[in-house]
């Protein structure tokens, strides 16, 4: 074979050795980047447990929540004005249900912000309508004076409350919605501790012969009012021999 023959061999021989590790180079980085894709589905999935068990422990919350405010509700009697003399609300926004609803629409509106929501006009409409309607019909319903009519109010509140949360139970399920999971699992939890506050509050009103503000006489009034007074008198009295007893500075050193 002639001096360039080989010549051209050797060199052929050089390339085909640097091809070789090129394609072992390559085939180490395929395998690098299976291997870290594997890694990203195995921390998907946990990711997604995870949010799963903090979506039980909201609820857990939720419940327990629910369980506080029901007692509370029942202690108070009926949280309606004029109702009765150990009542201790006189506005609806003292109320914390509806604190709660008001919050729970205000976070809504923050999630239909989101991009995902373009183009879903009409899902968004009706979303945002239900979570206004929770809070508003809370206010009229308080508002108008007649047990009868609270509760008509409590019910159609809790309706729209139900709406909210079937709505969020089909926005989990749109494969749109995926990165929205954890925020849309936290606003059913918010609506069904709504829910179930004005379900507490709807079952004290039933057990209630008190039939509301408007049909109270003059006398009833007063008598409501001085009870009222004197409970805050009582109140102001309590937390006057209360700090009574703590002991100065002077007195400690």
């Amino acid at each position: 074979m002639p001096i360039a023959g080989l010549f051209d061999f050797a060199i052929g021989l050089r390339q085909h050795g640097r091809i070789s590790d090129l394609r072992s180079q390559i085939s180490d980085l395929r395998f690098q980047i299976s291997d870290f894709r594997s890694q990203i589905s195995d921390l998907r999935s946990q990711i997604s447990d995870l949010r799963s068990q903090i979506s039980d422990f909201r609820f857990q919350i939720s419940d327990f929540r629910s369980q506080i405010l029901s007692r509370h509700y029942k202690a108070l009697s009926i949280p309606h004005p004029g109702g009765v003399p150990e009542m201790k609300y006189t506005r609806f926004e003292d109320l914390p249900v509806w604190k709660d609803a008001i919050q729970f629409a205000a976070q809504v509106y923050h999630l239909t912000r989101r991009s995902e929501f373009r183009g879903r006009y009409s899902l968004r409409d009706q979303i945002e309508r239900a979570a206004v309607s929770i809070s508003n019909n809370i206010a009229e319903g308080f508002e108008r004076g007649t047990t009868q009519e609270t509760l008509t109010f409590l019910y159609i509140s809790r309706g729209s409350s139900g709406e909210v949360r079937s709505m969020l139970w089909l926005l989990e399920s749109l494969s749109g919605f995926n990165d929205l999971r954890s925020e849309i699992s936290d606003l059913k939890s918010k609506a069904l501790s709504i829910s179930r506050q004005l379900r507490a509050w709807a079952d004290s009103l039933q057990n209630s012969e008190i039939r509301g503000q408007r049909y109270l006489t003059n006398k009833g009034k007063r008598a409501t009012r001085e009870a009222r007074e004197r409970e805050e008198f009582l109140e102001e009295l309590r937390q006057m021999q209360e700090h009574a007893k703590v002991p100065s500075q002077e007195e400690t050193t």
